[in-house]
């Protein structure tokens, strides 16, 4: 059995930032990689957009961090194509699908999470997809796409994978539906104003949106043909999409006794219960590290985080200082607007809206009592991008004048209130 210094689980961004950070900063150290897809890290924002649109794309992803000349030169042994069955944190040891065993001396959980999937009948039928690989990207792609293209494509879920799959099937020249269960789109991600003015561009650019809307049933014989809803409506498909959330990949840590809540338990550095194994990226339960909430724990699933988690955990896994992580910041591009989100909007009691000249370009402020705690744009790049540098030292604010256009948003962003007195 090969033992190694540090044993990174997850060929995603969190991972292959990890292993490379710790072959940097662990001098001497060996670290290997254990990716269950045969591919390297690579970049996962064009999954939903460039990848269905542009077939020379499809060709093999885009590879982070300069593909594996990049891991073969930091001295990163790599395994791809199998998956990490079993984890005995007693004999710091693990069981790979090979048939082989690999020995650590701090492992690191970067396992992502998968699509959900419906638990449906008819959900096992050709034609359903959901979107969390490259793999997947192709096969939807080759529907949309393929020698006979869908002409009707429905989409079940309102979130961001399933909007911008919507967006780009309807830019293909697809009928598109889209039925979220919830009373509005991107309903866990953003504030209602931002919910209506999305569901006004969808509706614009010819999507059709049901809200409010359940599914009972996937019916066909071995393809799909239609969505059969709650309500009796039954919907023409010839290609369905899912993208009603993802759930962590945490059943190996679970099963190795680390402690699990929706996701691996794990302090600001990426500690879990065991002191050898830590948590980055999509599977995390991380604590947040708010000054003004030390408790709370949060669990993101996004790409730049998960590249900043995995390279700061790979740091403290080493026992050096790793850097400062950013607040949790989210992208996404659909048709012609970008929509931008920033911070823990989760924990506000009240939004804030500054509208400028172009009514399709705002910004919602998310604030708790006087705390401005997140933020999002819709086709405000720039306000974003001083967002992102202000934002964590913005502490207590003046709503009154966050919301006043007139007045620049460095200046609206300077503290207000004596944060002792919060």
């Amino acid at each position: 059995m090969r033992t190694y210094d540090f044993v990174v689980l997850g060929g995603g961004p969190a991972g292959g930032a990890a292993a490379l950070e710790l072959a940097s900063v662990a001098s001497g150290a060996t670290v290997a990689l254990i990716g269950s897809e045969l591919h390297l890290p690579y970049e996962r924002p064009p999954l939903s957009k460039a990848v269905l649109q542009q077939a020379s794309l499809r060709q093999g992803p885009l590879s982070l961090f300069g593909g594996r000349q990049a891991f073969e030169a930091a001295g990163v042994a790599l395994h791809l194509g199998v998956c990490a069955e079993h984890v005995d944190a007693a004999s710091r040891s693990i069981a790979l699908s090979s048939g082989e065993r690999m020995g650590y001396g701090k492992l690191l959980f970067a396992t992502g999470a998968s699509a959900r999937r419906l638990a449906l009948a008819g959900a096992e039928l050709d034609g359903v997809r959901t979107l969390r690989t490259f793999a997947d990207a192709v096969a939807i792609a080759g529907a949309l796409t393929g020698e006979v293209p869908a002409r009707r494509v429905v989409v079940i879920g309102g979130g961001f994978i399933g909007l911008e799959v919507a967006a780009t099937a309807s830019r293909l020249g697809c009928d598109v539906i889209v039925a979220e269960m919830g009373p509005r789109l991107l309903g866990r991600a953003v504030p209602e104003a931002v919910s209506e003015a999305v569901l006004r561009k969808f509706e614009a650019e010819g999507v059709r949106v049901l809200l409010r809307c359940g599914v009972a049933a996937l019916r066909g014989d071995e393809k799909v043909r239609a969505v059969e809803l709650t309500d009796g409506r039954c919907l023409e498909a010839d290609a369905v999409v899912v993208g009603i959330g993802a759930v962590p990949n945490d059943m190996l840590a679970l099963k190795a006794g680390l402690q699990v809540e929706d996701g691996i338990v794990s302090d600001v550095e990426g500690r879990t219960s065991d002191p050898n194994c830590f948590a980055a990226g999509d599977v995390a339960r991380r604590r947040a590290g708010l000054p003004w909430r030390p408790e709370y724990f949060c669990r993101t699933e996004a790409w730049e985080p998960a590249l900043q988690q995995g390279r700061a955990v790979g740091r403290a896994m080493a026992g050096q200082v790793p850097p400062h992580v950013d607040l949790p910041w989210v992208w996404s591009d659909m048709f012609d607007w970008n929509i931008q989100v920033l911070g823990h909007g989760e924990l506000a009691d009240r939004c804030v809206v500054r509208v400028g000249q172009d009514p399709n370009a705002f910004t919602v402020f998310q604030m708790r009592g006087d705390r401005l705690v997140g933020a999002v744009t819709v086709n405000e790049g720039r306000s974003m991008a001083l967002l992102k540098r202000e934002l964590p030292s913005a502490a207590l604010v003046d709503a009154e004048r966050l919301s006043d256009s007139g007045i620049a948003l460095r200046a609206a962003l300077r503290p207000q209130f004596d944060p002792a007195g919060a």
